[in-house]
């Protein structure tokens, strides 16, 4: 990118996420992204996000730790965060309809349910932002990681000091969310592959496959250079939504409506690229399993362990500390 995007931050008061699925209840975050060519539809935003069945503000019934907002517009990339959960803060109704009225290329957001690192009286740290390569890069998870220590290890101590989680930061590596540690990860492999993204990618979850042992319970994120949408399924469902006119393409945790309708399923071990103005792609991320390697998805109640254990007392969490922004 030709100059760096400059970065402004907005920090309400908000909360974290749960996160539902088809059948099922999950304690887990949930994400929207989407891009379009020209603008996003403002309609497209604010049902996706405030109004539908299944938006983000009606699934943060389920999850409370705060919810985020990032976009891009005139050369600015911009964070709206809060600490209430979306359901419950006026600040979110207030930020979704601000942003949707802009209609700008991209927007992503995302709700949050705390598992690892600073929780309790803190925003909401996604989507996480780093300055890479030229460019102003923006991530969201949802999944839980087994094992915090697995990924420090992959990423490697010269490359975290040099690159170091910028949110969470006033006890590390305890108070560093998992999901930031993923991002490093992911960005790692991408410089290492000279910023040709689906090929860093590729090689990030090869090695995670390869080296992670303990097992982890999703590996769902979506990834973005102010340009381009990447998002990833693996452990978690994602689906994904194609417009023509007005055109735009979006992913989402959970479809917002009551049904599926026109949004589609993606595979498991996918990858979606969205670019603006043309059909979405998807990609194929598979890896033989060596079953010496005894990679494994923990069960639900081995994840509530995990996440017990990685639990901080909020007491020693505040925003001011562990928002990083």
């Amino acid at each position: 990118m030709k100059n760096f995007l400059k970065c402004s931050i907005v920090i309400f008061a908000g909360l974290i996420l749960l996160t539902l699925s088809p059948g099922e209840l999950r304690a887990e975050c949930r994400f929207w992204a989407a891009v379009s060519k020209d603008k996003l539809p403002q309609e497209a935003t604010l049902d996706h996000l405030l109004r539908s069945p299944n938006s983000l503000k009606v699934l943060a019934k389920f999850i409370k730790d705060g919810w985020g907002i990032g976009y891009y517009t005139n050369n600015q990339l911009l964070l709206l965060k809060g600490i209430p959960s979306a359901d419950k803060d006026k600040n979110y109704d207030k930020a979704v309809k601000g942003v949707a009225s802009l209609e700008p290329k991209i927007i992503v957001a995302h709700i949050r349910k705390a598992v690892s690192g600073c929780r309790g009286n803190v925003v909401n740290p996604h989507p996480f932002q780093r300055d890479r390569g030229g460019k102003h890069w923006l991530f969201g998870h949802n999944g839980s990681f087994l094992g915090k220590q697995n990924l420090i290890d992959l990423i490697g101590s010269q490359y975290l000091k040099e690159n170091s989680p910028t949110t969470c930061t006033y006890n590390p590596p305890d108070s560093w969310v998992t999901s930031e540690l993923y991002f490093i990860f992911l960005l790692k492999h991408i410089e290492e592959n000279g910023w040709d993204v689906e090929k860093g990618i590729k090689e990030a979850i090869f090695d995670l496959e390869a080296k992670v042992h303990s097992g982890l319970a999703g590996f769902n994120f979506f990834l973005t250079d102010g340009e381009t949408i990447w998002a990833f399924r693996k452990g978690r469902p994602l689906y994904s939504y194609y417009q023509t006119s007005p055109q735009y393409s979006a992913v989402a945790s959970q479809f917002p409506y009551a049904d599926k309708g026109e949004w589609e399923e993606v595979p498991e071990n996918s990858l979606v690229i969205m670019k603006p103005g043309i059909p979405i792609v998807l990609e194929s991320i598979s890896v033989p399993v060596d079953s010496s390697k005894n990679i494994s998805v923990p069960t639900e109640q081995n994840v509530a362990e995990h996440d017990g254990e990685d639990k901080l007392d909020a007491k020693n969490c505040g925003a001011e500390n562990c928002s990083g922004q």
